[in-house]
């Protein structure tokens, strides 16, 4: 406005929050501040063509939930009203703690109304600033699983991050890896046990491609990822996920390029120890160390992918398999 104009303020009453006073110099006491309840007016003048930032605190009451506060104004020409909904989220720390609770649903249904949390009876640490949790915390997660399979949501799809509730922190080809294996078994047993439409699992069919698609390997994710690629290949749901024959062909002459003489199968040039220590390089009495673990697994994964292999790879990735088998029976017999 070209004129100076005389503005009230007007915060109605509410049950979800006090206003907190600010005192002299602008100081306000963090712990016990001044409030009050009922409706606040606040006057100011505004001059022509300004604008002036009026700070509003309050003291909300609510733990967790929504609350509405609502801003009246009135000049002598004008008038308005604004109005915010703010989200109020619970204070809190994680326990990194659980209870488990085993539900025999076998004979007949049971209710529980109450399950004990295990936390630190007192939040405080002697001679710190820090504490333990926040009293009060009002937030807790509860996850239902059965003895075969564990849960599954809605979409059918498994991610790492909430597997594991983002308390593992899985990079690269180990992460996808994850998601890809613990979705493809989870469709396998809701198809095994007649729970599975295909219709409704059509995000996880694209997930399962996305996965597929960014996931690089060294040996024995190789292996690994390849027999989860075999076990992708179902002729029912080809038509959302497909897995080329061509990838398991080129998985194998991979594995097999890294078969040495003995039958033994070693890690690439870019990985000298294999990062699983059960696959790592155990002493025995041959010539030089083998990793019985990563022949083993290997091995398996061959067999289980040769009858999709043609030509001479499918011989060759035979002969591998009874060499490594060779390998594997003599390390039994040096070993007892």
């Amino acid at each position: 406005m070209p004129f100076e104009q005389y503005v009230l303020l007007v915060i109605p009453e509410s049950e979800d929050y006090n206003f907190v006073y600010v005192e002299e110099k602008g100081l306000v006491d963090f712990f016990r501040p001044r409030l009050s309840t009922g409706e606040h007016q606040h006057f100011l003048p505004v001059g022509p063509e300004a604008i002036v930032e009026v700070f509003l605190p309050f003291a909300i009451k609510k733990q967790a939930g929504t609350i509405e506060i609502v801003i009246k104004m009135r000049t002598q020409v004008a008038w308005d009203e604004e109005s915010w909904e703010i989200e109020v989220k619970p204070e809190g720390a994680p326990v990194i703690k659980h209870t488990s609770v085993l539900l025999d649903l076998k004979s007949r249904a049971l209710f529980y109304e109450f399950l004990d949390i295990p936390i630190d009876e007192s939040p405080i640490i002697q001679n710190s600033l820090l504490r333990r949790f926040v009293a009060g915390s009002p937030q807790a997660s509860i996850s239902i699983s059965g003895d075969v399979f564990g849960p599954t949501s809605e979409d059918i799809s498994v991610h790492y991050d909430n597997a594991f509730k983002g308390q593992r922190s899985l990079k690269s080809t180990d992460g996808l890896a994850f998601n890809f294996g613990a979705t493809l078994w989870t469709l396998h047993y809701m198809r095994l046990t007649n729970q599975l439409t295909i219709s409704e699992a059509t995000a996880a069919f694209d997930f399962l491609n996305v996965q597929m698609a960014g996931i690089l390997t060294q040996l024995k994710l190789t292996a690994w990822v390849t027999n989860l690629f075999q076990n992708a290949m179902f002729e029912e749901w080809e038509y959302l996920i497909y897995v080329d024959p061509r990838v398991l062909t080129d998985a194998v002459k991979f594995m097999l390029k890294h078969q040495n003489p003995d039958g033994d199968f070693g890690e690439t040039e870019f990985y000298n120890i294999t990062l699983d220590h059960k696959y790592r390089y155990q002493k025995s009495s041959f010539p030089n160390d083998v990793s019985i673990g990563l022949t083993a697994l290997v091995t398996a994964t061959i067999k289980e992918v040769v009858d999709s292999l043609h030509g001479t790879i499918r011989k060759r990735a035979n002969q591998a398999i009874l060499r490594a088998q060779s390998l594997i029976f003599c390390f039994k017999l040096l070993s007892i």
